[in-house]
């Protein structure tokens, strides 16, 4: 059981909190946007923002988010389908990753990796040229445990 999350805060507001990171980042100046959060998943969502405006919101914030739920069971016992929306695919589609965990240690261990993951990025520019309309670009790395996070919808500018 999670028990440095306690709290007397019955619900959570996920989806305008990420919402107000975006509004916030957009006018940052950094290449390099992240949107690091932790949540408890057995407290309902009350949020009010469909999941919809705030992944496009995500998206033109150009920031990754990367998230670890905290559940006290296998399964979130609230059903909150917007905010599971938002954490799974907003992470995945943003270059970002979303990790469960049921203990304090996992958020510990998970808080740790990500951190680390989150430091070793740089961005990578090209220019387009000698190409077709149709030409694609791929990014691929040849070293062992070296992986490519990179937002979804960059493949479609």
């Amino acid at each position: 059981v999670i028990g440095r999350l306690s709290t007397v805060a019955r619900d959570s507001g996920l989806r305008e909190a990420v919402m107000d990171a975006c509004q916030t980042l957009r006018t940052a100046p950094s290449k390099r946007k992240v949107i690091f959060t932790i949540f408890a998943g057995y407290k309902p969502d009350m949020s009010t923002t469909r999941a919809d405006l705030v992944g496009e919101t995500l998206r033109m914030c150009d920031a990754s988010l990367w998230v670890i739920e905290a559940r006290t069971t296998g399964e979130n016992s609230f059903g909150n389908v917007e905010r599971e929306v938002v954490v799974d695919r907003g992470s995945l589609f943003s270059g970002g990753m979303r990790e469960i965990v049921a203990s304090a240690i996992g958020i510990d261990t998970f808080a740790r990796q990500i951190a680390e993951l989150i430091a070793a990025q740089y961005v990578i520019t090209y220019a387009p040229g000698g190409g077709t309309r149709t030409s694609t670009r791929k990014v691929i790395v040849g070293r062992s445990g070296v992986k490519v996070y990179a937002p979804a919808w960059i493949a479609t500018q």
